[in-house]
């Protein structure tokens, strides 16, 4: 019971990003599924200018995604507060 309430919480929270940032599928699509802290950096939700796709909590990215070659690039935001 344990195992099938954390699935449905799984597959919940990733509807439920879906929903609120249609571009996330997408920008996850390289094939790595690992993030890397970087602490908060000042940023809105959503596509920028270098194609990169955004999810802020509070205006606030903490976790960047791992390219498919392992490296961490730096954090751009376009639409800097």
């Amino acid at each position: 019971m344990i195992i099938l309430g954390t699935i449905l919480t799984i597959v919940a929270v990733h509807i439920g990003i879906a929903i609120e940032h249609p571009g996330f599928s997408k920008a996850a699509s390289n094939g790595k599924a690992q993030w890397h802290y970087v602490g908060p950096h000042d940023c809105k939700s959503g596509k920028q200018k270098d194609g990169a796709y955004a999810i802020a909590l509070d205006d606030k990215v903490y976790f960047k995604q791992v390219s498919k070659d392992g490296t961490i690039g730096k954090v751009t935001c376009s639409e800097s507060k």
